[in-house]
């Protein structure tokens, strides 16, 4: 991995829970609004995986709802937020945008009357599509039991005596209005609730480009997913193969390869060959995810720019075409028999 000048603990390794960031007549009216459109909307009877295709979600968008976007514009919600968040991470208030602002339902299985699929009691380990996040609990605990969410860096992290970090690494809030603010990169999922329902404002924070080092998350998936590929290599490997005490391949090259010498090395595969063990030990659980974590510390350590090396959006020049460009890749489309209207910009 790319090594940096930071030295210096970077604040996006930080998580900081906000007691009270609504009052607990914002709370209960967030709540109220939130409902009444759920009930309207049947927005709480089925996941949304269009918005969330990989780790889709029953929610709702905060722009849905008129009458809730109205009122947290009347409290100031988006300055204060955005004003927690830079002071915190070490931004500007100008540096930050939303990517996405939902509300979400997590519903017991054991309340789910209607046996609907689509119910949702949890979610699963994920990453967020922003560098910073936020989730403001706005149930009140005693309605509910479990949920929380779950941080694999705080998986075996204890605290005594300790009210909202709990065991596995989750963090609940101790009441409805308190917020958890975190970097969106940070491996986190939501921890089963087992009775009752738990409604939560969830927040995806964009920060602007002039900010970051815009080649480094790039390289995190790529590290990421490498260990994606070894636990399927090990997994096919123990699929291919007609042992049944041990994992390996069933393989001949040497049709291709001719042993030199009549010796036999890793080259040269001829019947059943074991598993390496620098394959097993790749695939291996705990392996793979002090791998994620170090990773993930690098990542969040020298995503941010130093503040003296960082610009503004008026600075910053983006790969957006201007006129003349955009009708040379036209002119060079038509040449070629290409509508433009038939490219996806991904």
């Amino acid at each position: 991995l790319p090594a940096t000048d930071s030295s210096e603990q970077s604040p996006l390794h930080s998580l900081y829970i906000q007691p009270s960031f609504f009052t607990p007549t914002q709370t209960s009216k967030i709540l109220a609004l939130a409902k009444q459109h759920a009930e309207l909307t049947n927005c709480w009877t089925t996941k949304d995986d269009e918005r969330h295709s990989t780790y889709a979600t029953v929610d709702f968008p905060i722009e849905e709802s008129v009458e809730l976007s109205e009122y947290l514009a009347d409290i100031g919600f988006q300055d204060k937020m955005f004003g927690e968040m830079a002071e915190l991470y070490g931004l500007d208030s100008s540096d930050l945008s939303f990517l996405d602002f939902f509300c979400v339902q997590y519903q017991a299985k054991e309340d789910d009357d209607d046996g609907n699929d689509d119910v949702m009691d949890q979610l699963e380990p994920h990453r967020d599509g922003s560098l910073l996040s936020f989730t403001i609990l706005l149930t009140p605990p005693n309605e509910f039991e479990g949920g929380g969410t779950s941080f694999d860096a705080l998986r075996d992290v204890t605290l005594p005596d300790h009210n909202v970090l709990h065991q596995g690494g989750v963090i609940r809030p101790q009441n409805a209005g308190d917020a958890v603010l975190h970097s969106g990169k940070l491996l986190h999922g939501a921890d089963v609730v087992t009775f009752g329902h738990r409604v939560v404002l969830v927040g995806f924070v964009d920060v602007g480009l002039w900010c970051t080092r815009n080649d480094f998350l790039p390289i995190a998936t790529k590290e990421w997913g490498r260990c994606d590929v070894m636990s399927y290599r090990y997994k096919r490997q123990s699929a291919i193969t007609t042992q049944k005490k041990q994992s390996g391949w069933i393989l001949n090259n040497s049709r291709w390869l001719p042993p030199p010498s009549g010796a036999r090395g890793r080259s040269y595969i001829k019947g059943y060959v074991p598993a390496f063990s620098s394959v097993i030990k790749r695939a291996d659980k705990e392996f793979q995810r002090m791998k994620k974590l170090q990773v993930e510390y690098w990542l969040l350590q020298n995503i941010l720019l130093p503040e003296e090396e960082r610009g503004g959006a008026d600075d910053y020049e983006d790969d957006t075409l201007n006129e003349d460009e955009q009708r040379e890749r036209e002119e060079v489309l038509r040449q070629l028999g290409i509508d433009i209207n038939d490219i996806t910009i991904l």
